[in-house]
C-alpha cells in the first residue's frame, strides 16, 4: 500500500513537471497509474494557441458600425475644440496688438506680462523657448483640426496624423518613428536572411539603428580596452610604476584630462577671487568672468550667449 502510493506521487509530480514540454505523455501515464484508458486527443499548449491563433474572431458589421460611430463623436467633439481655442488664440492676440499700438501712439514702451511678448531686443532665453513651445502647440493644434475635420467628412473612417495632406509635428513625429521601426525591421530580416548573429556584422548599406548602435558601444569599449592593455605594458615597462590613464591615449585618460582642467581653472578662479577680496567682503569672480576659463566657464558663457 505504501509503495503504491509513493508511486502515485512521484507519477504526479512528473506529470505536474512535464506538464507543458509533454502534456500527451504525462496524461497518458496518470491515466494508466489511476487504470483509467488513455486518451490522445489532448493537444499541447503550442497547438492550442496556433489553433485560438487561426481561429480568431473577426469583428461583426455592428461592432465596426460602433466604433465608426464613437470616432465619429470624438472628432465632432475634437473639431468644435479647435474652433474654440483658435478664436481664443486669435483674440488674445489682437488685443495685445492692440494694447503693443496703444502703447506706441502714446510713446511708451508696450508693457508685457509673458516672456515671449517681449521685444526683439529684451526677449531673452525663457521667450524664446516660450514663443517655440506656443508656435509648435498651435501647429499640433491646426493638424489635429484639419484631421478631425477629414474624419467628420470621410464619416468616422480613422486617419493617421502620417496620413494628413500637410505633415504637422504630429505627423513628422509619426514619420520618423515608421521610418525608424521600419529600418530596424529591414536590417533585422537581412540579419535572418545572411544568417548573421550580430545586428554591427551587417554590411553598412544593410545595418539598422541597432548595429549602429552595437557598433559605437563595441568602439567605446574596445578603446577602452586597449588603453588599459597599454597602461598595463607601461607599468610592466616602468617597474610597476604606477600609470595614470592622462598619459595614454584613450576615453578614460580624455576624462582625467576633462576633470583635471576643470579643477585647474577652479584653483585658479578661487586666487583670483582672493586677490580681488578688499574691505567690502570676498568678492566672487563667476566662471564666465575668469581670466582662465575652463570647461565650467566655457559652459556658462555659452548659455549666457544663448
Amino acid at each position: 500500500m505504501r509503495s503504491r502510493a509513493m508511486l502515485l506521487f512521484a507519477g504526479f509530480g512528473i506529470c505536474r513537471i512535464d506538464a507543458f514540454l509533454i502534456p500527451k505523455i504525462c496524461d497518458n501515464s496518470q491515466a494508466r497509474l489511476y487504470g483509467t484508458q488513455p486518451t490522445d486527443s489532448v493537444s499541447s499548449p503550442i497547438e492550442s494557441y496556433e489553433a485560438n491563433s487561426t481561429s480568431r474572431r473577426i469583428p461583426t458589421l455592428s461592432e465596426t458600425e460602433e466604433y465608426r460611430s464613437t470616432l465619429l463623436r470624438l472628432a465632432n467633439w475634437s473639431l468644435e475644440d479647435y474652433k474654440w481655442r483658435s478664436s481664443v488664440f486669435k483674440a488674445n492676440e489682437a488685443d495685445r496688438m492692440v494694447e503693443e499700438t496703444i502703447a506706441r501712439m502714446q510713446g511708451k514702451d508696450p508693457t508685457y506680462v509673458r516672456p515671449m511678448d517681449a521685444s526683439d531686443e529684451k526677449i531673452g532665453p525663457l521667450g524664446r523657448w516660450e514663443k517655440s513651445a506656443v508656435d509648435w502647440l498651435a501647429q499640433v493644434i491646426d493638424e489635429e483640426g484639419r484631421r478631425a475635420k477629414k474624419i467628420v467628412d470621410m464619416d468616422g473612417k480613422l486617419i493617421r496624423p502620417i496620413e494628413g495632406d500637410t505633415l504637422g509635428p504630429l505627423g513628422q513625429l509619426e514619420q520618423a518613428v515608421t521610418e525608424w521601426l521600419r529600418s530596424i525591421r529591414s536590417s533585422e530580416n537581412a540579419r535572418v536572411m545572411y544568417k548573421t548573429m550580430r545586428p554591427m556584422d551587417l554590411e553598412e548599406s544593410l545595418r539598422g539603428p541597432l548595429g549602429r548602435m552595437e557598433e559605437a558601444a563595441s568602439r567605446f569599449f574596445r578603446d577602452v580596452r586597449e588603453s588599459e592593455f597599454l597602461r598595463l605594458e607601461q607599468s610592466k615597462a616602468r617597474g610597476g610604476a604606477v600609470v595614470r590613464p592622462i598619459d595614454v591615449p584613450g576615453p578614460l585618460g580624455e576624462l582625467e584630462l576633462w576633470i583635471a582642467e576643470v579643477l585647474k581653472a577652479e584653483e585658479l578662479r578661487a586666487m583670483e577671487s582672493k586677490d580681488q577680496t578688499d574691505d567690502s567682503g570676498y568678492q566672487i569672480v563667476r566662471p564666465k568672468d575668469a581670466k582662465v576659463r575652463g570647461p565650467l566657464g566655457e559652459t556658462e558663457k555659452k548659455a549666457f550667449e544663448f
